[in-house]
């Protein structure tokens, strides 16, 4: 895939409906101060394109559970990090985008019946999820993508054109109280008067300054570097420099949410009738059914679905390439390729299911911040395996020991706070410890990710070290260079691909086939020219397409750099501005 389709799918894989209607009802309960996760973000996905992918193309990984089994051997942390992806994916991702979901259908287009409409759009997804593949998958999140920042802006700029200019935005969101209150506080339905700014004092109880640039960090890294839904349109680029200009376009893309979350909604809506918190969640779509003309109503909502459609095709695909290739062949090491392509069409059916009965927990979510929700179950287990992933890449010293020690490690911690850190509500009491009080769920990640490191850092140096053929390729510092790549592209032969399929087919015509065997063979979306070849051959094919996805453009790699460079100083700037 060439870059600007792999940075597209990447955004459109990030801003789901999830973050679309999240960030800007955060946004809205409590200021700017959100945008702290997309600005992350954007360091986030530079350090992705250059510190991470470089390993994992070189390691010849396509899964993160098979990179660590590639780093380390074994194959205990790569079935525990597959699990808990899997396991992460219902209880994080699915739930977000559903949540997202119902709000569009309720709210855009009017659905009483929300779970039968969600039910019709799991359906499609999955069938050309299916049926399409990977490359289905980023080609419609590259095309919707460009619908959805085309339709953002358009709304955005009805948005500022109805209070006039940036200044009277302002001025109109610390006016914005809530009609009716639903605690008792009228506190409850008051404007933060630190809305606008994103560096608070270290107590602010929402987004404290340490937080917000050092634990937001963390969780960005796990989530841009670490993830298997992001990290396989990365790895779906044709070399090094495309996968590294789709980052830095990707990372660019990364200030748009200030454009099209936060002022498209603070420009907006004044007055919410009906919520505890100003300018909380619903009803996002009131102000705009009624000033926008109806072709922008439906481009609107195009972008909305479009949004959620492919949130919801990156993690069927993303989920049924975990399952298939670090748990299946777990138990059938020598299966085919035809027997893995229909367990990834079966296991998406089945996650569908999964997706299905899961819509009845969307409604769970109250006051309109799931985005807050989301990244405070991030904060509990994402800092352990982005430590563990960070020093398996940087430290060549790291052995499996040490990964695996500081993992669960990390984990109990984060069990034993989610049961005893549970803040109260606006107009509740505080009844925790002082210590608690005042021990952000972001400062819990700083915490839990340096504890993780240091039991990794002493594990590691007092057990054996890794033998150096283990280190090849899978770290930054072990990288193959542009020579010795070129010389694994002349020395390893192998087959005309298309010349063997073309002869298949042939083979096949001539025998001919019934309707069945037809329907199964479209179904698994493979030929048998892949299963007919004998295992020498097979690695020789994995090496070349390693070393040619390792290659790096000269000619184009020094403009990548800049723009790469320009993306960090915009992301620099806006924390600036913003303070």
């Amino acid at each position: 895939m060439t870059w600007p389709l792999v940075g597209l799918s990447l955004y459109m894989s990030n801003i789901g409906s999830s973050s679309f209607m999240g960030v800007a009802g955060s946004a809205a309960a409590k200021g700017v101060a959100v945008l702290c996760y997309e600005f992350c973000g954007l360091f986030g996905i530079i350090l992705l394109g250059y510190a991470f992918i470089p390993v994992y193309v070189s390691s010849g990984a396509f899964t993160m559970p098979e990179y660590l089994r590639r780093r380390f051997g074994g194959s205990r942390l790569q079935m525990y990090l597959a699990v808990q992806n899997l396991i992460l994916f219902v209880f994080t991702k699915l739930s977000g985008e559903l949540y997202g979901g119902v709000l569009i259908l309720q709210q855009a287009l009017l659905i009483d019946n929300k779970y039968l409409a969600l039910l019709g759009l799991l359906a499609v997804t999955t069938l050309y999820t299916i049926l399409g593949g990977l490359s289905a998958v980023i080609y419609t999140d590259a095309l919707q993508g460009v619908i959805v920042v085309i339709g953002a802006f358009i709304l955005t700029g009805f948005s500022l054109n109805a209070v006039g200019s940036y200044e009277n935005m302002e001025n109109l969101y610390f006016r914005s109280i809530a009609n009716e209150t639903l605690l008792g506080n009228s506190t409850c339905g008051l404007a933060d008067p630190d809305a606008f700014k994103m560096m608070r004092p270290i107590t602010d109880p929402e987004y404290p300054w340490l937080g917000i640039s050092l634990g937001a960090f963390i969780l960005s890294g796990w989530y841009f570097c670490t993830d298997q839904v992001l990290v396989q349109r990365i790895l779906a680029a044709k070399d090094l420099t495309h996968a590294k200009a789709g980052t830095a376009m990707a990372a660019i893309l990364k200030i748009l949410p200030l454009f099209i979350m936060i002022w498209r909604r603070h420009g907006g809506e004044n007055s919410l009738p009906g919520f505890p918190v100003a300018a909380a969640m619903p009803p996002t779509f009131t102000w705009c059914w009624r000033v926008m003309p109806t072709i922008v109503k439906g481009l609107m909502v195009s972008a909305l679905l479009a949004a959620l459609m492919s949130s919801l095709t990156s993690i069927f695909n993303s989920a049924a390439t975990l399952f298939t290739v670090d748990i299946w062949l777990k138990f059938r090491p020598h299966a085919n390729n035809k027997e893995q392509m229909l367990v990834s069409r079966v296991f998406t059916l089945g996650f569908l299911l999964i997706g299905i009965a899961w819509l009845p927990t969307v409604d769970l979510a109250e006051g309109g911040q799931i985005f807050h929700y989301l990244q405070q179950i991030n904060s509990f287990l994402a800092p352990p395996l982005f430590a563990c992933f960070l020093m398996a890449v940087m430290w060549t010293r790291m052995n499996e020991e040490g990964a695996f020690w500081a993992w669960p490690s990390g984990w109990w911690w984060a069990m034993i706070w989610s049961f005893i850190e549970s803040p109260p509500g606006c107009g509740e009491e505080d009844t925790r410890h002082e210590l608690l009080r005042n021990f952000h769920y972001l400062h819990f990640a700083i915490f839990l990710f340096s504890l993780s490191a240091i039991i990794s850092f002493v594990v590691s140096l007092v057990t054996r070290p890794l033998p150096k053929e283990r280190l090849v390729g899978t770290t930054i510092w072990t990288l193959r260079s542009n020579e010795e790549i070129q010389r694994i592209l002349d020395e390893t032969e192998v087959p005309d691909m298309q010349a063997l399929a073309k002869e298949s087919e042939q083979k096949e015509g001539s025998g001919g086939r019934d309707w069945k065997t037809t329907l199964i063979h479209v179904f698994c979306g493979a030929t048998e020219v892949e299963d007919q070849l004998d295992e020498s051959v097979r690695e020789a094919i994995e090496l070349r397409m390693t070393a040619t996805a390792s290659r790096v453009n000269p000619k184009w790699q020094t403009l990548v750099d800049i723009l790469s460079a320009a993306a960090v100083a915009i992301g620099l700037f806006m924390w600036g501005f913003f303070n």
